[in-house]
């Protein structure tokens, strides 16, 4: 089976801002030509420590930032194609294979792939609006491409909150009235709520607490069992992704040092870099 997503040579640059000595600015790279598969109903974790470009990899995959170069080909299920004319349509034009190449597909036509592709940021106080309260956050995918209105919205956004483990009358607070854990399930049920097939996470439970943290994982894992949903996990935390992730890449520097099944990664580790980051993961002293 091909894999829903397939990445080839991505590379990652930010112009420069420093000026060398006579006088030319230098570019920043951030992603050095890397190349993964994602899978259908498969948790692949990349991991890597601040600078090592996962953030610039999950948000040049939505388009949030340019890529230089390389291809992201994310392939839609033939049930989404064909329930969706907006889609089938998008598939007619820029499609290959059955599939769409992320990377060069013009922001304009991204609106039939937003309920497809999600991304969890890192930052949820940041990435809900603090002026809207947290019912109106997680309904407004649902008001943008389903054109859901009246009661059948808010019993999609009951639903939905129930789903995350999230106390529906809490609906009705605004972001700064929750706590971080539940600002994060909010965001989930945001990401969650037009049913998509790839969920990029970034860095999404490393502000929270430890117990916060299983609590979210153990949700993730319930919620891809059930839904069938692929996930890009993108972590510092090599310990998190060990009883989580399906697959684990491990990046440095822009580029990618090792792939493996997680078992494989964390029992006979290649590379001597993933030696050091599983060193360094705390462990209790019997």
């Amino acid at each position: 089976m091909k894999p829903i997503l397939e990445v080839k040579d991505l590379r990652v640059t930010y112009p420069g801002q420093t000026k060398l000595f006579w006088g030319s600015a230098s570019d920043s790279i951030a992603v050095r030509g890397i190349s993964f598969k994602v899978h259908s109903n498969q948790v692949f974790a990349l991991v890597g420590e601040s600078g090592s470009g996962k953030s610039s990899t999950g948000r040049a995959l939505v388009g949030l930032v340019p890529a230089a170069g390389g291809e992201a080909w994310f392939r839609p299920s033939e049930a989404r194609i064909q329930a969706d004319a907006r889609l089938a349509a998008l598939m007619g034009r820029f499609g290959r294979d059955g599939a769409l190449n992320l990377l060069t597909l013009p922001a304009k036509e991204w609106k039939p792939l937003r309920p497809l592709v999600s991304l969890i940021f890192q930052d949820s106080r940041a990435a809900l609006n603090p002026r809207m309260k947290v019912g109106d956050s997680i309904a407004e995918p649902l008001l943008i491409h389903r054109r859901e209105r009246g009661s059948a919205l808010q019993e999609q956004v009951r639903l939905l909150m129930e789903k995350v483990e999230l106390d529906p009358s809490l609906a009705s607070r605004l972001p700064a009235k929750l706590s971080g854990g539940q600002r994060q399930r909010a965001c989930i049920a945001r990401a969650l709520a037009l049913g998509p097939e790839l969920v990029i996470c970034d860095e999404m439970v490393s502000a929270l607490d430890v117990l916060v943290q299983n609590r979210i994982l153990s949700l993730l894992t319930m919620l891809q069992k059930e839904a069938g949903t692929s996930f890009l996990f993108i972590t510092h935390d090599l310990a998190i992704v060990s009883g989580f992730a399906d697959c684990t890449a491990v990046m440095k520097s822009g580029r990618l040092l090792e792939v493996g099944e997680t078992p494989q990664v964390f029992q006979a580790p290649e590379h001597e870099y993933t030696r050091t980051l599983l060193d360094s993961v705390p462990r209790l002293n019997p």
